[in-house]
């Protein structure tokens, strides 16, 4: 088992306000790639509903339709790295894990209103994980090294998340399009 790797976050930003944080092994290039698309501010409104038959919380956010949907390289998915000609969610050209805000987040962390009812505010974080430049590559597919970095930066979001205002809880998918799973509470 390899020793747990060091690393580095450079942060930059989205053209839109969005918050992109690269997770990088030392001797990884300098991240300097700024984000050039002409997007406008992330504008994103949810609830949780109770469900009268089940009691369970669903997440309600209308404004997730709009979404992109089971990209594909070729289509232009927003996850690869960016090319000329072709940007993306992630400036660079290449890198090893990548972690923003989702453009079209189901809970959104400036949610307000009332807590008490039937209906409560969205509140929570949604961030990406992106754990390689290239499209057609799987979590398998990775050295142990390279496995050992996703992991540093997926306890990173972790433990962002629950320093928050609410101390919010964290839950994450992992997959490929319609393969995608929720990964555990």
């Amino acid at each position: 088992m390899p020793a747990w790797p060091e690393f580095r976050r450079p942060a930059a930003g989205l053209a839109d306000g969005r918050a992109l944080t690269y997770h990088d092994r030392p001797g990884a290039p300098e991240r300097t790639r700024v984000d050039q698309r002409p997007l406008d501010p992330v504008a994103a409104t949810s609830e949780l509903r109770r469900d009268e038959l089940t009691g369970e919380w669903v997440i309600v956010a209308g404004h997730r339709q709009d979404r992109t949907f089971l990209p594909t390289q070729a289509t232009g998915c927003p996850l690869c790295a960016s090319r000329p000609g072709n940007p993306t969610e992630v400036p660079e050209d290449d890198y090893e894990v990548a972690v923003f805000d989702n453009r079209f987040p189901s809970l959104t962390p400036d949610a307000v209103g009332d807590l008490s009812s039937d209906r409560r505010p969205g509140f929570g974080r949604c961030e990406v994980v992106c754990f390689t430049s290239q499209h057609d590559l799987r979590l398998a597919d990775l050295d142990s090294d390279r496995v050992l970095l996703v992991v540093r930066a997926l306890i990173d979001v972790v433990q962002r998340v629950r320093s928050g205002p609410r101390g919010q809880r964290s839950r994450g998918r992992t997959g490929r399009g319609s393969a995608a799973r929720r990964l555990g509470r």
